[in-house]
């Protein structure tokens, strides 16, 4: 068809006009009730009625919308109240599951604190138990947690850039993005 088209609304006495310019733009407009002017209705005339200036009443047939119309916007709302339903359904499911999994997490987390308690108290007690004085003990535990800071120094030191920004980056560690390797070093060792 050729584009502009004229679409029209009301009736063959009063009607307003739109433009079409698209097969689609048309569609869309006849969707919400214009039409092509040979389909226009003869005017209401409502028999009885006071024709008089004073006693003239119009009826605005666009305030009204059409059964159809009206089924259709009464399936959308009804199939949005289905939906919205449906959804706050899985987010009360949602919010159940972490609500659980919180407190399946906060046991664990205690019982994990318990357990590393209890080994600390068996750490603490082991020397006594070896017949080991308590001050060698400590003097080979300090050497040990050295030596243990010095190897992961050496493994840090070892590796690139990009590599350590990966670590921090997994575990949440803001840092610069002009640091150089020796403070993201530091970062890593820090946040062990």
């Amino acid at each position: 068809m050729d584009y502009p088209k004229m679409l029209y609304k009301g009736d063959l006495n009063k009607f307003e006009f739109n433009t079409a310019v698209s097969e689609e733009h048309e569609e869309e407009l006849k969707a919400d009730g214009w039409v092509e002017h040979h389909e226009l209705e003869e005017p209401v005339n409502i028999e009885g009625a006071n024709d008089s200036e004073d006693g003239i009443q119009e009826i605005d047939l666009d305030a009204y919308v059409s059964v159809e119309r009206f089924d259709a916007l009464a399936e959308k709302l009804t199939e949005a109240e289905n939906k919205l339903g449906e959804k706050t359904i899985e987010l009360e499911r949602a919010q159940e599951q972490l609500a659980t999994s919180a407190e399946q997490h906060a046991t664990v987390v205690s019982n994990l604190e318990g357990e590393v308690n209890r080994l600390k108290e068996e750490l603490k007690a082991a020397p006594a138990e070896a017949g080991v004085p308590q001050e060698v003990y400590d003097a080979v535990y300090q050497e040990r947690e050295q030596l243990l800071k010095e190897n992961a120094q050496y493994k840090y030191s070892a590796m690139g850039a990009n590599d350590l920004r990966a670590i921090l980056d997994e575990k949440g560690i803001k840092y610069g993005s002009r640091d150089e390797k020796p403070a993201l070093v530091k970062l890593v060792l820090e946040n062990q």
